[in-house]
């Protein structure tokens, strides 16, 4: 089929790349870095996937109009960003108002490809791939193409994470398909384009409305494993247990419990999705007229865990100061996850806003994001993205003798000359 993705940035163009194997993929962004990719064939953020369909020879190309898109799409795909306040990312402590996403550059989006649809004469299905909180189409998209003969309306959010966007792109668990089922040829134009990747089983379709909330819900409950493992850590460091032989037994239970993925101690829930989901559906919650604001305590719990995380850092380096007058504290990490370079939404850098709140000497490093580095003096090390460079020897060899190894995530090995912690685990130092 003829395709066309309408947002050319971290989700679009890899999802595109990915397509493209299977279709006859187009692109339109208005900023100039798709087609700089284009031409560069250099991939600028940690994706290996799509750096690899570029060295392939991906066909995915990127047009310079929306009308070219028309021209040669019949399904047409928007991901255009759907942004929250900086305040809402999840890097600081959440405020007390909140609010929904900001959709208009996605209205822009769709007006614009509705309008070249009807001037052209020519019917396209468009596929929002964009996240919204449930309720948004009805209220905010349907009705700027109600009138319009020419465009099908599905609403299918992806179920990706950075650095494995091909990757989950081409091996989804399943697909989500918000359609509209009395829009015969919207519902054909979907199963034909999905239905060349993927076996049919995978195919999920539901309501509009229903997928709005069925997005929203993976991403809450993908959060609400984090939160359990980490309070299990933090129970876990009180009593003498050891969190990873709890959670490594509830994996087994996976008929009636869990799956072993998210459930380990670490650090709280972070990335583009999951923090700001999380806090726009306690928006939600407060505007419906909830019984219970149970995303507001879902988020106020991801900042008290990091703050305990940060506790731990911080008794540390008190009880070195007695050994030495300044001990500052290193946080190893601003990524939101290993083995990338983006920052929004990340964990480690809402623990490094904490620690700076209670006005503790710190810094932060990350291999990922920041120039190489060589740290001189002793410090409490606290290892808040478990990029797999920290515990290389290679890095470890050269921490200054006597410092402190901080590790929620379980993962460091002994070092010698360096006491290392870790939390809700067994200690060594």
């Amino acid at each position: 089929m003829r395709g066309a993705m309408i947002g050319c940035g971290k989700l679009g163009y890899p999802v595109s790349l990915a397509w493209a194997k299977f279709h006859d993929m187009v692109g339109y962004d208005v900023s100039p870095i798709a087609k700089t990719i284009e031409v560069s064939r250099k991939y600028p953020h940690l994706e290996p996937g799509a750096q690899k369909l570029l060295d392939e020879g991906s066909t995915f190309r990127i047009v310079d109009s929306m009308n070219r898109v028309i021209k040669h799409a019949d399904i047409v795909f928007i991901s255009v960003q759907t942004p929250h306040g900086p305040e809402y990312e999840g890097i600081t402590r959440m405020p007390e108002t909140r609010a929904d996403f900001d959709y208009r550059m996605l209205r822009t989006a769709l007006i614009e490809v509705a309008t070249a649809a009807k001037a052209h004469k020519k019917h396209v299905t468009v596929v929002v791939i964009s996240t919204v909180l449930p309720g948004t189409s009805a209220r905010e998209l349907l009705p700027l193409i109600r009138d319009n003969e020419f465009v099908s309306y599905v609403y299918a959010p992806m179920f990706i994470a950075q650095s494995t966007v091909v990757e989950d792109t081409m091996n989804p668990e399943f697909v989500l398909l918000g359609i509209d089922k009395s829009d015969a040829r919207g519902v054909e134009e979907v199963k034909a384009f999905y239905g060349a990747m993927h076996a049919p089983e995978k195919l999920r379709f539901m309501s509009v409305a229903s997928a709005e909330l069925c997005k929203v819900a993976y991403n809450v409950a993908l959060s609400i494993k984090i939160t359990i493992a980490n309070n299990l850590m933090e129970i876990a460091d009180h009593t003498g247990a050891n969190c990873d032989e709890v959670t490594d037994a509830l994996a087994k239970a996976t008929d009636r419990v869990i799956s072993s993925k998210y459930l380990r101690g670490g650090m709280p829930d972070a990335g583009p999705c999951h923090p700001r989901d999380i806090i726009a559906l306690s928006w939600l919650s407060e505007k419906l007229n909830l019984s219970h604001d149970f995303f507001g305590a879902m988020v106020r719990g991801r900042e008290a865990q990091a703050e305990f995380i940060a506790s731990v850092a911080q008794i540390e380096a008190l009880a070195a100061q007695k050994e030495r007058s300044y001990f500052p504290i290193v946080v190893l990490g601003k990524a939101y996850k290993k083995g990338t370079n983006l920052v929004i939404g990340s964990s480690a850098i809402l623990l490094k806003n904490l620690l700076a709140e209670s006005g503790d000497s710190c810094t932060a490093w990350d291999p990922h994001v920041d120039p190489p580095c060589t740290f001189e003096e002793p410090s409490v090390f606290l290892v808040a993205t478990d990029h797999d460079e920290f515990y290389a020897p290679s890095f470890t060899s050269k921490l200054p003798k006597s410092s402190v190894i901080v590790d929620p995530w379980g993962k460091m090995h002994d070092i010698d000359g360096c006491k290392v912690v870790r939390v809700g685990r067994h200690r060594s130092g």
